[in-house]
């Protein structure tokens, strides 16, 4: 069973992730960290990838960055975030994640485009204070 974790995701505390020289500051919301279930894609309907992490701003540099190059992500030049949502509970973003994985393709693409009609990059977004 998948934790939800991802490599480089903190367990804990409420240190500043550095991300190409700057300090973006941890997502916070009533409760306290943010989790978000987030597709990225290579380019309109192109390759999609679907994620979860309770670090966004340094989970998405991962994949911009290819930071681990040997990743589905890195090797399928997979760095536009297209869609996200955001949850409070970890256990209710990984569960979300699960569901969204097991969708037909056509079904993902619904959801990005509802969201986000042009496939835009909404990196800027999720990494803003």
């Amino acid at each position: 069973m998948d934790s939800g974790l991802r490599r480089n995701d903190p367990v804990g505390g409420d240190d500043p992730v550095g991300v190409d020289g700057a300090v973006v500051a941890w997502f916070n919301c009533a409760m306290g960290r943010i989790f978000i279930v987030y597709m990225m894609a290579s380019m309109k309907n192109g390759t999609l990838y679907t994620g979860v992490t309770g670090n966004p701003a340094g989970r998405i540099w991962q994949h911009k960055t290819h930071a681990f190059p040997q990743s589905f992500t890195a090797r399928h030049k997979v760095e536009r975030l297209v869609w996200y949502e955001v949850h409070a509970d970890p256990l209710a973003a990984i569960q979300r994640e699960k569901r969204i994985k097991e969708w037909q393709r056509e079904w993902k693409i619904r959801l990005i485009t509802e969201m986000n009609p042009d496939w835009r990059d909404l990196s800027a977004e999720v990494m803003q204070v």
